[in-house]
Parts: C-alpha cells; structure tokens; sequence
C-alpha cells in the first residue's frame, strides 16, 4: 500500500428534505487499502455509496477521486449493489449484463477482446450455461453471481460490494472470499456489511456509521443507540 489518496470525503454533509443523514463526515483511504463499513439500516450507509458513485452530490464539503471531483469516476469503480435493491422488469439476458461492465454498447457490438473478458468472468462464476437466461427470472443470489461477474469484467481502481454475502450460498461466499484474497495491491476495496464475520480477515480497517459520521469500529458501537 502506498500513501495516495485514493477517495477523500471533507467535511461532507447530506440531508433529505429536513433529515440530515451525514453531518461534516471526514474519511480517507489510500490505494490498495480495503475497508470494512458497517451500520444499522437508516446509518447513511447507501447515501455513502451514491456519494462516491456521483449519483449525489453533497450539499457541503468536498469529495475527490483519484484528485477528481466530477462523476467521471464512475468508470474507475466497480459496484456490486443489493440483489434487493435492483430493477428486474427490464428484459435483459445473464449475459447482456455482464457485459454492461465493459461497454455500455449493445452485446453485439463488442470487440473481440471485450467478448473474451465477458466469458472470462461468467466462466469464473459459473454461469456459462445461463447466458441466454432472463434476468428477472433468477433467484437473489444467482442475480448477485451476475453482479459480480460484470464488476469483473472492469478494469477498475476502486471495488464497492454492498452486502455481497446476502443470498449467495456457500460456495459463492467462498468465490467472493478468493477474489477479495486475489486482488492486486493496486486495488481498494469497500465492503458494506452487517456482518463481522467476513470483515475481520480480509479487512484490517473496519469502521461504523454513528450520528452522521464514520469512526473506528473500536469507538463506537453502530447497533446502540438504535437499542439493537
């Protein structure tokens, strides 16, 4: 790891309506480093991730990427969202959104090398043979598969998995496990969870949502003052 900033918030507040959710939020992380957020449902977890991606825009402070303020990093980041959090109802095959993450073209108007990537990653997660399948039609944790392979399909800096272990089975958990061993150190990587037990080994950095702002997880505990 080295001491580049990869993603910077300063001071960073956000509200709905009247509801503040993060209030002067502080965070750094370098290139290569992997966190771990946790946080009860409502902690500003979600608002965090679309702060990043650049789906909002913070009505104070100063986020940077890379030393870039504007939503053109979106393309240097790869997000596997909730399964539950997903639109189904647009007619799309397993393979059509794998390839969402190389090209926002159409599958038929891919490359060679960018077709390769695509079978690379299905093959990979084990999803080959449901390339033609509808998406719609999947379960919750064949639907995260399809997430995973397509953020493998980028050539990306920055990795954000939004509870990835919710809905798969055992043997995906183990995938995702190796894949989080496997990246390079040029890698960062944010893991939003509920869960500690996969944040404990792969992640040295943990840290909690607690009243608008992010602290170590030895500071704070996220579930008390929701009396959980």
């Amino acid at each position: 790891m080295n001491d580049v900033a990869m993603l910077s918030f300063h001071q960073v507040t956000f509200s709905y309506a009247r509801t503040p959710v993060l209030q002067q939020l502080d965070f750094s992380m370098s290139m290569g480093e992997r966190v771990a957020l946790t946080g009860p449902n409502g902690s500003g977890k979600s608002t965090f991730i679309r702060l990043i991606l650049g789906f909002l825009k913070p009505q104070k402070g100063l986020i940077t990427f890379l030393g870039k303020t504007n939503a053109t990093r979106r393309r240097e980041i790869a997000y596997i969202p909730q399964v539950s959090n997903v639109d189904t109802s647009f007619p799309i095959t397993v393979e059509e959104v794998v390839a969402m993450g190389v090209s926002e073209r159409f599958l038929g108007h891919l490359d060679k090398k960018q077709r390769l990537k695509v079978r690379e990653a299905m093959e990979y997660m084990d999803i080959t043979s449901y390339a033609n399948e509808l998406f719609e039609t999947l379960s919750g944790g064949f639907r995260q598969r399809v997430f995973i392979a397509r953020a493998l399909t980028h050539s990306w800096k920055l990795f954000i998995l939004d509870e990835p272990y919710s809905y798969v089975d055992q043997h995906i958990q183990r995938v995702l496990t190796r894949m989080i061993e496997e990246m390079g150190k040029d890698k960062s990587l944010i893991l939003v969870t509920h869960s500690h037990e996969f944040t404990e080994k792969q992640f040295p950095r943990v840290m909690c949502f607690h009243q608008g702002k992010l602290l170590s997880a030895q500071t704070c505990d996220p579930y008390a003052e929701h009396g959980l």
